[in-house]
């Protein structure tokens, strides 16, 4: 960390974060080898040296439902972080997931489900917190599904849509 902030004298530099989910059961039950509590010390020791930081989050984890991603932008709007970069559950050819998702046993966001769920958390954070990415794509040759995530102008206007339709923007719920 020391080093990469030296970099600063010249660069905006970034470090990000793969937390995914700010719920120690669903980092659990996808594997990710570490806890909310890990990434919140990642956080503070980066912070220190004065590093800005992104958190990945995944939307559409088997087992997380909208009071957890409202939890999830709660907590994030609350930490020192300065960007957030969306990603959507999305299946790949010749992966596990893709077997679970061939047995039924994952759902798959629809485009307005995600479009509400960003719309949801973004609402929740703080207006200045940078969107690193709002709409995640993948190499369509190992794509399996949600194919709409190769379509970013569709769902980028369906946000903008969303946040007309509800009279909102980001931060117009966040509460300090």
């Amino acid at each position: 960390l020391k080093l990469i902030a030296e970099y600063k004298r010249d660069y905006l530099v970034w470090i990000e974060y793969g937390l995914q989910t700010t719920h120690n059961r669903i980092l659990r039950s996808i594997n990710r080898n570490h806890t909310y509590e890990d990434f919140l010390q990642a956080l503070a020791l980066t912070r220190e040296y004065g590093i800005n930081v992104g958190v990945h989050l995944i939307l559409g984890l088997p087992s997380a439902n909208g009071e957890d991603i409202r939890e999830d932008a709660r907590k994030i709007a609350g930490l020192d972080v300065q960007g957030v970069k969306f990603h959507v559950l999305h299946v790949l050819k010749d992966t596990r997931l893709e077997g679970l998702y061939r047995q039924r046993k994952v759902r798959i966001l629809d485009p307005q489900d995600y479009v509400n769920i960003i719309c949801d958390f973004l609402e929740r954070v703080p207006p200045n917190l940078v969107v690193l990415r709002l709409v995640p794509g993948a190499f369509p040759d190992y794509l399996v599904e949600p194919w709409w995530i190769n379509d970013k102008h569709r769902v980028l206007d369906g946000i903008r849509k969303e946040f007309e339709r509800r009279g909102t923007y980001q931060g117009s719920g966040y509460q300090r």
